[in-house]
């Protein structure tokens, strides 16, 4: 940059030169020193603008390594993070499975032994969700269901006993199966 700055200054004084001697009426001299002076500082100006443009194209390659290198970084980085984010996704979903497919088994395995008569008490856990609620209603038609063919069954012994005036109380089982 001194080296333009130098070179410029040059120019402005053989500039300055040429219009002196344009002044002073010598025409022929002030286009020799055009010629001679200006033509050699606007060679040496060139040369000095290429310098520049090099060193600057210079420094401008060494900033786009730097760039592209903190752009590999970065990309490093937003791998890694979506890996992670990968990782937890995934052990959150079997989690969440997990927690939702024992419940339902469980609940469909209930359902089923209902169908199929098997009236025997299972303790199966009912928790506060949905799930756990609905294994919860379950157990309470096995039991209710249970109650009721009990009932059933001791009155068709006192019937089969003679005792033909037995009767199930109905207080005992609320709504339709009472």
């Amino acid at each position: 940059l001194a080296e333009a700055a130098t070179l410029r200054n040059t120019f402005l004084g053989a500039r300055k030169k040429a219009f002196a001697l344009i002044e002073a009426g010598d025409r022929e001299a002030a286009r020799k020193a055009v010629v001679e002076d200006l033509d050699v500082v606007s060679g040496q100006r060139v040369a000095v603008i290429e310098k520049l443009i090099d060193r600057y194209g210079v420094q401008a390659e060494q900033r786009a390594g730097a760039l592209k290198s903190s752009l590999a970084e970065a990309q490093s980085a937003l791998l890694i993070l979506a890996t992670i984010l990968l990782l937890l996704c995934a052990i959150t979903a079997w989690r969440v499975t997990r927690a939702i497919a024992g419940p339902i088994r469980a609940t469909t395995l209930l359902a089923e032994q209902i169908a199929a008569g098997d009236l025997q008490e299972t303790h199966l856990q009912a928790g506060r969700s949905e799930l756990g609620r609905l294994i919860g209603a379950l157990g309470g038609v096995r039991r209710q269901v249970s109650d009721i063919v009990a009932a059933q069954e001791k009155l068709t012994r006192e019937h089969s006993e003679g005792h033909g005036n037995a009767r199930i109380d109905a207080a005992h089982y609320p709504g339709c199966f009472g």
